[in-house]
C-alpha cells in the first residue's frame, strides 16, 4: 500500500457515497488495505516501511474511498475554523481526538483525528488528516495506525494495564530541528517493551503527509539532533539508539549506539557505534569488555571496523561497587562527538562529574591516542 493524493470535496465524496451506503453494507476498510500502492514519495528504508504497511491509499477513486472520505468528514463537520487559526485540540471520554489549526505555520488550516471504523476483521482505530478549503474539509489521508494513549493526568482505567508507559497524545506537532520546521508524529500500538511512533513531514505542494522515520519511544530533539529509540522488542537483548539532523526534507547525518547483551551468557556483551557521512559512508566502533586488572578498573577494548584501535582503562581510587555508566559516557562523547547530555539516560541513578573520581588511559595507535584521551 501506499500514500494517496485526492482533492475531491467531503461534500462532493458525500453525495456519492450515499449511493454506495444504501446498496452494500461490506465492511470498507478491509477492502481499503487490499488497494493497490503509489510510488516514489517514501524517501529511505523505514519511510518505504511506513507507507507500504501502514499508509491507505485513496486513488483511484471508488465506493470504497467514498465511503472513507464521509467517516473522516463526519468527524470534522461541526468545525468550522477561522483564517490562521491557532492550533486546537478537542477531546473527550469516548469521543475522537482532533488536532486543527494552523498545524505547520504556513497559513493552511489542517487537522488529524482518531477516527473509529470498521475492518472486516473486527474494530480498527485509525488516523485522518484533512485540509479545510473554500469548500470545506478536504481527506487528505488515512492511516492504519492504532493510536494509544493516556492523557497526562488522567484516571487509570481499571480494564487496561500497560506494561509500558503510553503516549500522552495520540499525535502532535513536532519541531525537526528547533528552527520551526514543522511535522508530525503519530503514536500507534504499546507492545511489551516498545509503542510505536511514526514521524511524517508536509509536503505543502501535494497538501499531504509523507512518511520519514519510525521508533519505538517517544522521539526527542536535543542540541538540534534528533534521537530515536529501538530495541529487540518481545524478548529484548539489544537497545539501540539513533541521531539525525534534519536536512529540510529527510533526517541525514547519522548516528547509531547499540548496546547489546547476548543470551547465550558465553558472548560477552558490546557496543556497537555506527556514524554515517553526508555521502553514506559508514564507519564502526565496536566495543567489548575486557578483563579486569583490579576491582577498582575497568578495561574495554575497541575495534575500528574489523581492527584493532584502542584500549581504554578507567581507574577509580576506590573499588567500583556499582557501575554507573559513566565509562559509557565517556566513550560515547569521544566516539560520536557528541554532548554527553544526549547519552541514552538509561541509569536510575545522577551522574557524576568524569573527572572527580577516576582516571582514564588509552592505548593504541596516535590517532586512537588522540581521539579518546580526556
Amino acid at each position: 500500500m501506499g500514500i494517496f493524493v485526492f482533492s475531491n470535496s467531503c461534500t462532493a465524496q458525500y453525495r456519492r457515497s450515499l449511493f454506495w451506503l444504501k446498496k452494500s453494507a461490506v465492511p470498507i476498510f478491509g477492502v481499503l488495505s487490499l488497494l493497490g500502492s503509489v510510488d516514489g514519495i517514501a524517501d529511505g528504508p523505514a519511510a518505504a516501511t511506513i507507507q507500504q504497511q501502514r499508509s491507505i491509499p485513496l486513488e483511484p477513486k471508488s465506493e470504497v474511498i467514498d465511503r472513507a472520505t464521509v467517516a473522516i468528514c463526519e468527524t470534522l463537520k461541526t468545525i468550522r475554523p477561522r483564517s490562521h487559526q491557532s492550533t486546537k485540540v478537542i477531546h473527550g471520554i469516548d469521543k475522537p481526538y482532533i488536532l486543527y489549526g494552523d498545524l505547520f505555520h504556513n497559513g493552511g488550516i489542517y487537522a488529524l483525528v482518531t477516527m473509529d471504523v470498521l475492518f472486516d476483521n473486527g474494530r480498527h482505530i485509525g488516523i485522518g488528516f484533512a485540509q479545510w478549503t473554500a469548500h470545506g474539509w478536504e481527506a487528505r489521508g488515512f492511516w492504519d495506525i492504532q493510536p494509544e494513549w493516556v492523557p497526562r493526568g488522567a484516571a487509570p482505567d481499571p480494564d487496561v494495564r500497560y506494561p509500558i508507559t503510553p503516549a500522552e497524545k495520540p499525535f502532535w506537532v513536532m519541531d525537526f530541528n528547533g528552527k520551526g520546521d514543522l511535522g508530525l508524529v503519530m503514536a500507534g500500538q504499546v507492545w511489551r517493551y516498545w509503542q510505536e511512533h511514526f514521524l511524517f513531514r508536509f509536503d505543502s505542494e501535494k497538501n499531504l503527509l509523507v512518511p520519514l522515520e519510525q521508533a519505538m519511544r517517544r522521539p526527542r530533539l536535543i542540541h538540534g539532533w534528533l534521537r530515536l529509540y529501538y530495541n529487540s522488542g518481545h524478548r529484548s537483548i539489544y537497545e539501540e539508539w539513533h541521531f539525525a539532523r534534519w536536512n529540510g526534507r529527510r533526517f541525514t547525518q547519522k548516528i547509531s549506539w547499540h548496546s547489546e547483551s547476548p543470551y547465550n551468557n558465553v558472548d560477552p556483551p558490546f557496543t556497537e557505534v555506527v556514524l554515517t557521512d553526508r555521502d553514506g559512508g559508514e564507519i564502526e566502533y565496536r566495543i567489548v569488555e575486557g578483563e579486569m586488572g583490579s576491582d577498582r578498573q575497568l578495561v574495554y577494548e575497541i575495534t575500528r571496523d574489523g581492527e584493532a584501535f584502542a584500549r581504554l582503562s578507567f581507574e577509580w581510587p576506590k573499588p567500583i561497587g556499582v557501575v554507573d555508566g559513566t565509562a559509557e559516557i565517556y566513550m560515547f562523547k569521544k566516539l560520536t562527538h557528541l554532548p554527553s547530555s544526549m547519552f541514552p539516560d538509561t541509569q536510575p541513578f545522577p551522574r557524576k562529574p568524569l573527572t572527580h573520581f577516576q582516571t582514564v588511559r588509552v592505548t593504541g595507535s596516535g590517532e586512537a591516542v588522540k581521539m579518546l584521551s580526556p
